[in-house]
């Protein structure tokens, strides 16, 4: 057999193997480099600056209308409230809009702080990690993740080695992030403010009856359809009401969120019998949803599984009564004695519900005990306007701009104790 002939014989054969020896000889070189780091643990590969002086940057997507955004102004307006020195970098993102300029004054590229704080979740990091070019080398990087299912997925640790330090809104969070994590975890909830809605934006503003009982549903299609899950909000109402919407009873919807057109005609779907349901699908501004929250009588989420719940907290400072599940985030200051806990039971999340959805659980709410609590809402003003009072006092003396900003400059502090012999170990 000629050489050429043999070689083109032995290629026929052993090309349809070549992907699975390939991808073997990946698997095991992973595993070697695995068992090689836990044995012999990498040193930090960047070095601290102890010449950087005490202060935060806080690196996000500071104009962006989403969650991860409002925690990223929230963190500075905390610090800043607290008189802390700190900073803003604003990073660019294409999926949300980006609308808010109320701390744009404050923006800047480089400073000379100790530490720079990324709010910005591990998938973003890993994602887009031209990010960290925000970042100097010398600096002591927290970053500041969501993390709304129970279990921190395996494809996200590598987020950890560009980070010295991991900060988490809840304790449902901290339990799924600090088992995986080889660097500190700590709790730090947003912190939420108490404010008066100025009387522009009251019930005529938003199209609402003076007389009606209104029932809030809020989210951002940006933060997953079922995760949020309104139709099961939506569902609750009616068979708490009976159908479509008595005349004293009015539902408002507010969304947002660029594209989605899907998610939207699924909402749209679930509302067929609320004639008189109030759809605001729009980015609003801070001071209007502040006032839209304060038109609300009861705020209801009956979310699977919530990070923290801002909304949530939100409703709770402007003294509303608010019906929500009673599961994930949300229960670090929800309870019976300030609300009114829905009941669950678990369920899988489906492939396309969540990201990295393998093996996990969240909450499917009680509908039936949900139509219950609002029809007592509904009824009982003097029980409603309980919850809401003792609502107020529990945000405003656990998660006031205060109350967060001290902890957070108490954990700043410790390591500012520690910057330099931090800065000398890892140049070790």
């Amino acid at each position: 057999m000629r050489r050429g002939n043999r070689y083109r014989l032995e290629r026929r054969l052993f090309q349809p193997f070549l992907p699975i020896f390939s991808h073997a000889l990946r698997w095991g070189l992973g595993l070697v480099r695995s068992c090689a780091e836990k044995i012999f643990p990498r040193k930090a590969s960047r070095q601290l600056d102890a010449r950087l002086v005490s202060g935060a940057t806080i690196i996000g997507f500071m104009r962006a209308e989403c969650g991860v955004g409002e925690a990223a102004r929230r963190l500075f307006l905390t610090l800043k409230t607290v008189n802390y020195p700190v900073a803003a970098t604003c990073l660019t993102a294409r999926q949300f809009e980006e609308r808010d300029s109320s701390l744009a004054r404050y923006f800047t590229e480089q400073t000379n702080c100790r530490y720079d704080i990324f709010n910005v979740n591990a998938n973003d990091i890993l994602r887009r990690p031209s990010l960290l070019r925000h970042s100097a080398r010398s600096s002591y990087r927290i970053g500041v993740w969501a993390w709304e299912l129970a279990r921190f997925p395996h494809a996200l640790m590598k987020a950890f080695d560009h980070l010295d330090e991991v900060w988490v809104p809840s304790k449902f969070v901290y339990d799924a992030v600090a088992p995986a994590s080889t660097k500190p975890v700590a709790i730090f909830p947003h912190a939420v403010p108490s404010i008066e809605p100025p009387a522009t934006y009251d019930r005529n503003y938003f199209g609402l009856r003076p007389d009606a009982f209104v029932i809030l549903v809020a989210f951002d299609l940006n933060s997953h359809l079922t995760r949020k899950n309104p139709q099961g909000a939506i569902e609750a109402v009616r068979r708490a009401f009976g159908g479509a919407v008595k005349p004293n009873v009015q539902l408002v919807i507010k969304l947002h969120g660029l594209g989605f057109s899907n998610a939207r005609k699924k909402v749209h779907k679930a509302l067929g019998g609320f004639p008189e349901a109030v759809i605001i699908d729009r980015v609003l501004s801070r001071e209007e949803m502040w006032g839209l929250q304060a038109c609300c009588d009861v705020y209801l989420s009956l979310h699977r599984s919530e990070g923290f719940g801002l909304n949530i907290a939100e409703c709770m400072a402007l003294g509303k009564c608010v019906i929500a599940t009673n599961y994930s985030g949300n229960t670090d200051y929800f309870d019976k004695t300030c609300g009114a806990p829905v009941g669950y039971s678990l369920i899988r999340v489906g492939k396309s519900d969540y990201i990295f959805p393998e093996n996990q659980y969240w909450a499917e709410p009680d509908i039936d005990e949900a139509a219950r609590l609002l029809r007592r809402a509904a009824e009982d003003a003097a029980w409603r306007a309980s919850l809401g009072r003792a609502a107020r006092i529990r945000i405003v003396t656990t998660l006031s701009y205060e109350a967060v900003g001290k902890r957070i400059v108490e954990r700043l502090s410790a390591l500012d104790a520690d910057f330099e012999t931090l800065s000398l170990a890892r140049r070790a």
